[in-house]
């Protein structure tokens, strides 16, 4: 409840004075009446009054002298003068005077000076309140650890707070925001100030000093004001020292480095004696090192199986470290999902002796695919593996696919299986780093947990996803999509409105094939994959796009480069691949040889904001016809 305002009155005629006291108090004010200025003046210095109703003249000074002095012994009094002789100058006066809020004139009209009263009394109280929460807030801002600023439109600093000199050196009131750093070694990029009264919006930039000699890194974030009309009048600047979290930000750059570092440099290391030791085990299986017992072979045998298994964590070790470095690469090309599925599935069918029947459930006609496909065959080994290790003998895995019904621009692969089964809430995380489901049925679980983590990432990388369906004893459901294999998908980002004026389509076929006319060979897709690279090193990928349509024949393999050029910038380009085929030492290893054409195909865009499909389709045709005549 607002407390009630003391009034003076200060009036050498007795009646009025009194006449006041009686009107004010009725209306809830304390009132005392005094009859001279010395004796108001001696009052004020014991009891500061809220409001002083004086009279222009008085017995020993005049009612405006006695404001002034007021006003020297309490700068925030409100005073108003009451008068019988009024006067232009005695009026003047009272305006001039920031201690005197009215001037009114005898006889007085008390409900205008009643309601003249409550105004002032009322803005008197909202001021205090407002003053209690500027106070409470300047607390706040006093005790907070990040510095504040204020700065004007003209870009000079209007406020700070203690942690904002401590950060920029020293007081800077008056003074332009760019020259706050003049002098100090300071490197920011950009200036939040500026971009927040450009647009209006909220920046941030990181800032980083030289403070005592050490380094000091600051996070600087700009926030415009608006006035009630929404004109941005100033922008508050948070600065807040972020030394500590650099400082563990780089610690754990640096700790992921040593741990990739670590892992690549252990799994390289134990690739040699692994593979050494799995080449002399195969040798004395084979028994080119002299005929073995079959208590021997059975021995061998196992040491063989651990070898494997060794050479698997050690190769996922090195894929996981690929992938949380951002090096874990898929090469996509035109690939015949029925065809590799069958041939993964009668490796199995040959090194799987677990009596778990193996079949598939493909249907004809089934869109080529998008993909790597060593990566895909990463991922169905590890799945089908995963499948067969929880089916007991006599049970069912079943590989399908099928064109996924809520995308069709995706192929939806399966691997099902009658086992155990995985709990819920093992499900949640069966595909987390190093995680390995504890399900029943299944004693001895080896590996590292990293297979189906593996798995996630691959299929990410294709832009696909991954899931799993499951129910306790009757079995489980691994479902992961990939992108079917469509030229004209291939081509439409890159066949822009701004690509399309050039005028022109380029199509570049690169055919490589052998020297002499014999089959490929598994060792020649090395160098098949380093032409791959090689090409895909010399186009701009906005403007061009490297298309393995078909996978490659017994007798050679076929590029294509779709690029936005006239023929000009198509035989520029041809100039670069041909330099840096040259120089490929892997085709002339495995005595390849390669030859480039050209074919131009016009175009015009319908003036349309959006890429034409016509267009697409004309270019995708077009590849078509040149696959079909190779």
């Amino acid at each position: 409840m607002p407390r009630k305002s003391d009034i003076l009155v200060v009036d050498d005629n007795v009646s009025l004075a009194k006449t006041l006291q009686d009107v004010l108090e009725t209306q809830g004010y304390n009132t005392t009446i005094v009859h001279d200025g010395q004796t108001a003046l001696n009052l004020h210095r014991k009891n500061v009054f809220d409001i002083i109703l004086v009279d222009i003249k008085l017995p020993d000074i005049s009612g405006i002298d006695l404001t002034k002095k007021l006003a020297e012994l309490s700068p925030v009094v409100k005073c108003i003068i009451i008068t019988g002789y009024a006067s232009l100058d005695s009026a003047v006066d009272a305006v001039s005077q920031k201690s005197i809020v009215g001037y009114l004139t005898k006889p007085l009209d008390m409900e205008y000076l009643t309601l003249l009263i409550r105004q002032v009394t009322e803005r008197e109280q909202a001021e205090e309140v407002l003053q209690v929460e500027r106070n409470k807030l300047q607390s706040l801002v006093d005790v907070m650890e990040d510095g504040l600023t204020i700065q004007d439109t003209e870009y000079n600093i209007i406020y700070q707070n203690e942690p904002s000199r401590i950060a920029t050196g020293g007081d800077h009131l008056g003074e332009k925001c760019y020259r706050v750093y003049e002098g100090r070694e300071t490197v920011c990029d950009g200036c939040p100030m500026e971009e927040a009264f450009k647009d209006g919006k909220s920046h941030t930039v990181e800032r980083r000093t030289i403070i005592s000699g050490e380094v000091v890194f600051w996070a600087n974030t700009a926030n415009p004001i608006r006035d009630a009309s929404g004109e941005i009048v100033s922008c508050l600047e948070i600065t807040r020292n972020i030394t500590k979290r650099k400082q563990a930000e780089e610690a754990l750059i640096e700790l992921g480095h040593m741990k990739s570092e670590f892992i690549s440099r252990v799994s390289h290391e134990l690739r040699s004696p692994l593979t050494a030791i799995h080449q002399f085990a195969t040798i004395l299986l084979d028994g080119l090192a002299g005929d073995i017992s079959s208590e021997q072979r059975e021995y061998l045998e196992i040491v063989l199986r651990n070898i494997n298994q060794l050479r698997v964590m050690v190769n996922d070790l090195l894929d996981v470290n690929r992938a949380e470095t951002g090096r874990l690469t898929i090469n996509p090309r035109y690939v015949s999902l029925a065809e590799l599925v069958s041939e993964i599935i009668g490796a199995f069918r040959v090194t799987t002796t677990k009596g778990v029947l193996l079949t598939t459930d493909l249907p004809k006609g089934l869109p080529p695919i998008c993909a790597d496909p060593d990566r895909v065959r990463e991922i169905l080994t590890n799945l089908i593996d995963n499948a067969i290790k929880f089916t007991p003998e006599k049970g069912r895995v079943v590989i399908g696919a099928e064109v996924y019904k809520r995308d069709p621009n995706f192929v939806c692969v399966a691997v099902s299986d009658t086992g155990c089964g995985i709990r819920l809430k093992e499900r949640e995380r069966i595909f987390e780093y190093l995680y390995q489901a504890q399900s029943s049925g299944v004693a001895g679980r080896k590996g590292l947990g990293l297979g189906l983590y593996i798995c996630r990432e691959l299929v990410r990388r294709h832009g696909g996803r991954i899931w799993l369906e499951s129910e306790l004893e009757h079995g489980s459901k691994f479902s992961f999509t990939l992108p079917i294999y469509s030229v004209a998908n291939l081509l439409a980002p890159i066949l822009t409105k701004t690509n399309l004026r050039i005028g022109g389509i380029a199509i570049l076929t690169i055919k490589v094939f052998p020297v002499k006319e014999r089959p490929l060979t598994v060792t020649d897709e090395t160098a098949l994959q380093e032409v791959w690279d090689v090409i895909n090193g010399c186009i701009l990928p906005s403007k061009d796009v490297l298309l393995r349509i078909m996978p490659h024949t017994q007798l050679g393999e076929v590029f294509y480069v779709v690029m936005c050029a006239d023929r000009r910038g198509a035989e520029a380009l041809v100039r670069r691949i041909r330099e840096h085929l040259k120089c490929c030492e892997a085709l002339h290893n495995a005595r390849l040889k390669w030859t480039i054409s050209i074919s131009m195909l016009e175009t015009a865009l319908a003036g349309s904001d959006e890429p034409s499909k016509e267009v697409v389709k004309k270019v995708a045709d077009r590849i078509e016809e040149l696959v079909k005549s190779v």
